[in-house]
């Protein structure tokens, strides 16, 4: 049976991460992160918030704790679409995890370039969000750093099959999200916010300590198709507590 509050929330966050495009026009460039919260009165927290995301994190201030996250992705990528932002990959509701035993399935997943988190001031060229949410709505997302190295299966994909037509959703190939990921990696964790507008805050983080990779020439076609930066600038950490699983 089809839970319909929970397909209605999925709809609705679908429709909610990127609304921005809809409502108010937004970059990072002459609209950019400075003045996201000035060109839509939603957009505030944009600038009033204390929680936003990304922020540097240092490893000498995280807090060593036990959190569980288990992983079980499917290979169910539906579709990649260029939103005018970042290419996204959309998923078809079959893969999750479980963070703190709360089930989060995965929505979908998209790039910056350059990273947007720092890890002790280390700017990676990439970093990749998988955006996940749980039965109330909440979301969680993963932060993936990626260095220069192996090409990545499915960026390769997304790459050879996006549409330059704005948001035209293009079929692909059935992927594994585990792709993206590093084969070994620690955790940290930290609560946070979209890092574009609305700039929605009490998201869940969980940001890697290890990169995955890319190659020079990923890296570089995503850079370019974005404008050489979709990063949004760092925010302050206001002190907020960032754990470390090990």
């Amino acid at each position: 049976m089809i839970n319909y509050k929970k397909f209605a929330s999925i709809l609705m966050l679908s429709a909610s991460l990127y609304a921005a495009e809809y409502t108010a026009e937004w970059n990072y460039t002459n609209k950019g992160p400075s003045r996201w919260h000035s060109l839509h009165p939603e957009w505030e927290t944009c600038f009033l918030g204390k929680e936003q995301s990304p922020i540097n994190i240092s490893s000498l201030r995280a807090i060593d704790k036990i959190n569980s996250l288990i992983l079980r992705y499917e290979s169910d990528s539906k579709n990649v679409v260029n939103n005018g932002h970042t290419l996204q990959l959309n998923f078809d509701n079959m893969s999750y995890i479980t963070f703190n035993d709360t089930k989060y399935n995965l929505l979908q997943a998209h790039f910056h370039t350059p990273s947007e988190h720092h890890l002790d001031g280390v700017i990676y060229p990439l970093e990749g969000h998988l955006v996940h949410q749980n039965e109330n709505g909440d979301l969680l997302v993963i932060g993936v750093f990626f260095k220069k190295g192996k090409q990545n299966p499915i960026i390769k994909s997304m790459l050879a099959n996006y549409s330059t037509e704005i948001n035209n959703q293009m079929p692909l190939e059935k992927l594994n999200a585990k792709m993206l990921l590093p084969t070994k990696y620690r955790f940290y964790s930290l609560k946070g916010s979209l890092t574009t507008p609305p700039c929605t805050e009490n998201v869940q983080w969980i940001i890697l300590d290890n990169p995955a990779t890319a190659s020079a020439e990923q890296i570089k076609k995503l850079r370019e198709l974005f404008h050489n930066n979709n990063a949004r600038t760092l925010q302050d950490s206001n002190n907020r507590e960032i754990t470390f699983t090990k």
